[in-house]
């Protein structure tokens, strides 16, 4: 028969488990703001604002889909940040869309296993304004 001590260790554990899958599953979605070209200068500034806050990874255009991205090579593309336990990904996207209150919902999805190409099907959403009528 376990100990009292080795049954408290075990329900200690499952707890840390369950806490550490809850957490990993709500950092793959993240807030992405949309700016022309100011997402690092906005991203330092909301770090600046909140405490337990960080810059994380920032990601520059390159040369590769210029004609494309029309954004000059080596400057920001996104900057991933953190502020306390939420993430936000600024994105400059250039002037095709404004800054405004609407907000994005951006999921990582795992990269293809090597050698593989991985093709995902998009999921279309029902049209709820038709649904709420």
């Amino acid at each position: 028969m376990p100990s009292k001590k080795a049954a408290t260790r075990k329900k200690t554990a499952r707890k840390s488990s369950a806490r550490k899958t809850a957490t990993s599953r709500k950092q793959m979605m993240r807030t992405c703001l949309w700016f022309d070209s100011q997402g690092e200068e906005a991203a330092r500034f909301y770090t600046g604002i909140f405490k337990n806050s960080r810059i994380g990874s920032i990601v520059r255009y390159s040369k590769v889909g210029y004609e494309i991205h029309k954004q000059p090579p080596g400057s920001v593309m996104t900057v991933e940040f953190q502020l306390n336990d939420m993430k936000f990904m600024a994105l400059n996207g250039g002037p095709l869309f404004k800054f405004n209150e609407a907000i994005s919902i951006a999921s990582r999805i795992p990269g293809a296993r090597f050698g593989t190409v991985e093709v995902r099907p998009i999921v279309e959403l029902p049209n709820l304004a038709k649904a709420a009528v």
